[in-house]
Order: structure tokens, then sequence, then C-alpha cells
């Protein structure tokens, strides 16, 4: 087994540990400091006593002819004169040896009788003195003349030149230059300055000690402190990341790794589920009762979930309106549906929302591991795909089925390659015809993009097109639909052919305040009216900014660009836009259209979408037609325009342009019986 790692210091410990060393250290370096500075200073007041007794007691004593070169013991008198003088003042002074040398090394005088008039050979320190420099050493007394006073232990000697001006005469000043004929020895206790010097040091030592423990322990309760400050903050810090600020929730981040660690536990015989809850209509609260209310309403929604789970189960705020919940060990799909069902009905009831009453519904989407997905992105995905699977629905709860993703590996994988296939110019336009019923003849066309993929030949906008409407790409796909579109209807225009052209725009491109200018540019690059381009929108792609998109299409619509509605009839706001939005047409969808003669609620939405044009003053196309018989009950209804299977599939523009210029009524279909022999009867 490998050995278990040692268990590391955490940051206050090692500060302490750290600073601990240092601040010893320091102590250490500034007490060594502090001690050979004691220690030189003593050395120095003893420098200073042997110049004092060299100045004051020496050498008014001598004369310059006693330490003459040529040695000359003194007499016994002048040797009682000097020891009158100067042994009496040695134990005043502390002094416990003097010696007077020559140059030539004879000790000329000394209190030790057995010294005077001795040679002794020269020493380091005499050459210096000699020199001219006052010199000082600790000495144990070693040395042959020194062999007197090793009962003194440990001695400081001192060392100080005598030196003669030009005048023959001792200098007493500092720093005097001359001749150097002598030298002056004298012998300090160096016990006593040791002690001096150890007293002190502890003194320092302890005095030094006894502030860096203060100091130490002051930076360890400041750090400590900040440690503290620090570490809390850390922790509200990693909260708030794995947190929802509103709602205190889990959050995207915490609950992605709950769905991991849900999936890594469960039993072999069980699944782990991920439900994903939006609540509904919340932006409608938002835009009318604004976003304090929403954030109530969101509150509410907390509060009412995290009552609906167990312990061991995870709520997070997946961001929005969304919320995710965690269930762990789940039987089946079933099981899970179940659970899901639940907590949708703990909503049933209504909920006061600040003063107001209102109802609070959700929609949830259900996906399950492994059988769905085997980490926590996938998962999510699929629970998403299958949230807005129930939503299109319009239901409360769906599973995840795989017919309903349309955000498959393939598919994305072909979403970014658009970028090459805009640059290389892939993309390639059909166009569908459209005849007016009343003429007899082909008016216009509807443009369809294609994507001639290098490898995967001829793909229709459904491989491609649910991605690429999610991202800015867009926008550089419909301006490539509409240059190409408006340069075609200059061709056609330039061989006598007048079509009008129509574009699909997506909620993305009925959103962009600039697309409007491009277009206007487009048309004047090409030399076409803007009344032969139509732009063709679902009721869907102005819900989510509304008043953006009128803004947009009231600039296309003051260009001349006719503004056509597609697939009317199956969304959810088309009487509303009718009456706001600068709309031109309608294009009846061919859900409707192909009821149109089994009577029943097509047919009736069929009759009333013409009456509200007609009060209205709109053009009305109907949409996949198919059949004669379709087709005549488009006229009886007074439809003005068809497109479909029946007149032509969508055909590139060279054919087209066959198609269109030659377009012979008669020959569209054989007469079925019951019906009108030729259109020319239909339209008559």
């Amino acid at each position: 087994m490998p050995r278990p790692r040692p268990r590391r210091l955490d940051l206050l410990s090692r500060f302490a540990l750290i600073s601990a060393v240092l601040i010893t250290a320091l102590g250490v370096v500034v007490g060594a400091t502090l001690q050979r500075s004691l220690r030189d200073r003593a050395v120095a007041d003893a420098i200073r006593t042997g110049e004092v007794a060299a100045n004051l007691g020496v050498k008014p004593l001598f004369r310059p002819d006693d330490l003459s070169r040529d040695f000359v013991p003194l007499d016994p008198e002048r040797i009682a004169e000097l020891d009158s003088v100067l042994l009496g003042g040695m134990s005043d002074d502390g002094v416990l040896r003097i010696k007077v040398w020559n140059r030539q090394h004879w000790i000329i005088w000394s209190d030790n009788r057995d010294l005077l008039s001795r040679w002794f050979p020269s020493t380091e320190l005499l050459d210096l003195t000699f020199a001219g420099e006052v010199t000082s050493e600790i000495t144990d007394l070693t040395a042959p003349e020194e062999r007197e006073e090793r009962d003194f232990g440990t001695l400081l000697a001192v060392y100080v030149p005598l030196i003669v001006d030009e005048d023959g005469r001792f200098t007493t000043e500092q720093g005097q230059t001359g001749e150097v004929i002598g030298a002056f020895e004298i012998y300090l206790p160096y016990q006593p300055i040791a002690a001096a010097i150890r007293a002190d040091t502890v003194r320092l030592y302890v005095t030094l000690a006894a502030g860096l423990l203060l100091l130490y322990l002051a930076l360890y309760r400041l750090v400590a402190g900040a440690s503290r400050r620090l570490r809390r903050q850390a922790e509200e810090n990693l909260h708030q990341a794995l947190h929802d600020g509103l709602t205190g929730l889990a959050n995207r981040t915490l609950l992605h790794q709950r769905v991991d660690e849900a999936i890594a536990a469960r039993r072999s015989d069980a699944s782990a589920a991920l439900l994903l809850v939006d609540v509904d209509g919340f932006k409608l609260v938002n835009e009318t009762l604004g976003h304090d209310a929403g954030d109530l309403v969101l509150g509410h929604v907390a509060r009412t979930l995290a009552g609906c789970i167990d312990d061991h189960e995870t709520l997070a705020r997946f961001g929005g309106d969304e919320f995710g919940i965690v269930l762990c060990d789940v039987a089946d799909e079933t099981a899970a549906a179940a659970r899901a069902e639940q907590i949708i009905a703990a909503f049933r009831s209504p909920a006061t929302i600040g003063e107001i009453t209102m109802q609070v519904a959700v929609t949830c989407g259900v996906a399950l591991a492994p059988v769905h997905g085997d980490d926590a992105a996938v998962l999510v995905q699929h629970a998403d795909v299958a949230l807005n699977a129930a939503k299109a629905a319009h239901v409360s709860l769906e599973v995840y089925r795989p017919e309903d993703d349309d955000r498959s590996a393939d598919r994305l994988h072909l979403a970014g390659e658009i970028r090459r296939a805009i640059d290389e110019r892939e993309l390639v336009l059909l166009y569908q015809p459209k005849l007016d019923l009343r003429q007899g003849r082909i008016t216009g066309v509807e443009a369809l993009v294609r994507w001639n993929h290098p490898t995967r030949g001829l793909l229709s906008p459904f491989s491609f097109m649910s991605v690429v409407e999610t991202t800015d790409l867009i926008n550089d796909l419909t301006d490539l639909v509409l240059d190409d579109a408006i340069a075609q209807c200059r061709r056609w225009h330039d061989l006598g052919l007048d079509l009008e052209v129509a574009v699909n725009l997506s909620a993305r491109n009925v959103n962009d305040l600039d697309l409007p200018g491009r277009i206007g540019r487009m048309l004047a690059d090409h030399d076409v009216p803007a009344s032969m381009l139509e732009c063709e929108l679902t009721e869907t792609a102005v819900l989510d900014h509304p008043e953006r998109a009128a803004r947009v299409l009231g600039r296309l619509h003051d260009l001349g660009v006719r503004i056509a509605i597609d697939d009317f009839g199956t969304g959810y706001a088309s009487l509303a836009y009718l009456t706001s939005l600068p709309i031109d047409v309608l294009k009846i969808d061919r859900s409707f259209v192909m009821e149109l003669t089994a009577g029943g609620s097509g047919a009736a939405i069929v009759e009333f979408t013409m009456s509200l044009a007609g009060a209205l003053g709109l053009h009305v196309v109907g949409e996949g037609v198919e059949d004669i018989a379709t087709l005549t009950a488009l006229q009886r209804v007074g439809c003005q325009y068809a497109q479909g299977y029946l007149i032509s599939r969508p055909i590139p523009a060279d054919d087209l342009f066959s198609l269109a210029s030659g377009f012979d009524p008669r020959s569209l279909w054989p007469a079925p019986a019951g019906t009108p022999a030729t259109l020319e009867e239909i339209t008559a």
C-alpha cells in the first residue's frame, strides 16, 4: 500500500512556525551584533585608559633620552623617582602591570623589577605600535615577556606609541606625527570587563527576547485575525460560488456536481434522475408586475420545491426561472415521472405573491442516467430537451425522447461547419413559385436555402438551421440569402421576368436593428425596387422583444419591403400583432389548407382568415397546395395566391425562369371528374 501523504500544516500554523524561526534568527543576529558592540566598546574604553595614562603619567615623567637607541639602564635614583609617581596610581586606576619599551625592545621601566632592563623579541603588536598605531589584545599571557603576569589570568593589554616631535619632545595630541622612539604598555584586568559584558549581554538578550516575543504575539494575533477573516470570506465565496444569491439554493455549478455524484453512487438496478422545472408565464409576470414581483415568485417556487424533496435529494436554481432537482436511486422512468407529477401537483393551489393572489404553474422535463446520459452535461442537455418538448406540446411533463432532440452531435457538428460553408459559398438557394390565382401566372417565389455539403450532398435547413439560429452566424447566413435572392431578382428582371422574391427571417434577424440598413444597401447595389422583396417571419419570431421587432419591421416597411406572416394560425398572438405590426401578407399554414376540402375546424380557420384579411386589406397565400381540389377550394374562398407541390417543388433559379416564363395554367394538371377543366374556368 502506498504510504499516506503527511498532512500539510494550515496557513496560520506555517506562518507561526516560519515567523518564530525568523524572529529567533533575527534575535540571535541582533544580540550577537550588540554583544560584539559591547565588547568593542569595552576595548575602546581600555585603549582610551592607556592613552590617558601614557599622556598624563608616562610622557611627563620620561625624557626622550631615557629611551635612547643605545640602551643604558636607568640609575637607581631615576627609577625611584619614577616608582614614586607611577606605582602609587596603579591600584587606583585598576592597572595590573606597566611596561615602557624603547625601540630596540628593551624594557626601560616596569613595576615588575624582574622585567626591568631586559630585552625581549618583538611581537606583532609591538611592531604595529612602533609603526605609530595604538593597539590592544585580550591575552592569555603566553608570550615570554608575559610570564610574570600569568597569575593574573586573562588580561587586556594596551600598547601606546611614544612619539617625539621635531624638537625632540613627546607629543600628547591624538594623531600627532613624528618619530616613534618607544612604546607604553599597560595590562588591565579583563574579568571585570568580561563580567560587565556578560551582564549587559544578559540584559540585552532578555530585553530583546521580550520585545521580539511581544512583536511575535502582536503579529500572530494580527495574522490569526486576518486568517479567520480570510477563512470566513473564502467559505462565503465558496458558498456564493455554489449557491444562488436570490433563493439560497444550489446553483448550476453545484447541480452539475450533485448530478455526477448521484450517477456515480446509484445502485446498479436503479437510475439517477434530473428534473428541470420551469415557471410558466414568468416573463409575463416580470413585464406586468415588475422584477421585484418576479423575485417574489421565484422565492415562492423555491420554497414550494424545497418542501417536495427529501434530504438526500438536491434542489438548485438552474438559472432564470428554471430549477433543477436531482433524484437518487429512482427505480425507472415511470417512478421519475410520478415523482415529477407530485412536484407539479404542489403548485395547483393559488399563491399570494405580495398583495396579489395568482396561480403559479410549472413545466417539467425529465432525463435519467444512464439511459439518457452518463454524465451531468449530457443529462442536463437532455432534460432541457424534454422541458422544451413539454412546452411546445403545452403539457406539464415530458420525459426525454431522442426524436425530440434537434441538438444531436451530428447536427452540432454540421452547425460548426457553417462558417466555412458561408465563406466558401456552399449555401445555395432554391425557389418555390407562388401562383396568382387571379391572373393564372407565377408572380412570386420563396427563396429556400440548401447546403451543398462537399461530402453529404444537398442538405435541408432542418439539418442545421435550428442550431445556427441560436448563434450570431444566423445574421451572416441571412445576409447571404438576402443578397443572393435580390441579385437573382435583378437577373430575372434583365431577362424580362419580374418576380417578387420572399426571404425568411429568424427571431434574431427580426430583433437586429441594423438589418433594415443592410437590406437597403443590397437593394441599391442590385438596383432592385424594395417592393420586389418580401420578408417572411413566423408569429413566434416577435414574441421575445415585440417592441424591438416592431421597430425593425417598421423600418423595412418604410423602405417599401413587404412583410408576411408565415404559418399563420399556429401561434398565439396573431390577432394582436396584426393591428400593431406593418403586415402586408398572411400565409395560411398548410395544416389548415390541407383540411379545407374536408370542412371542420381547418376550413373554418381558413374562412375566418380570409374575412380578417379582407377587413385589414391584407393579401393571403395558401401553403401546402398539393391537389386540384384544394386549389379550387382556395379560389372559392377568395385566396389570392397558392403555393405547394401541385404548382412546383423548390427548384434552381434557371429552372424557375423556364417554368415561370413559359407557364401554361392549362397544363398544370389533368381535369378530374367533377372539377373545372382548366385554370381559366377557376379564375373566371
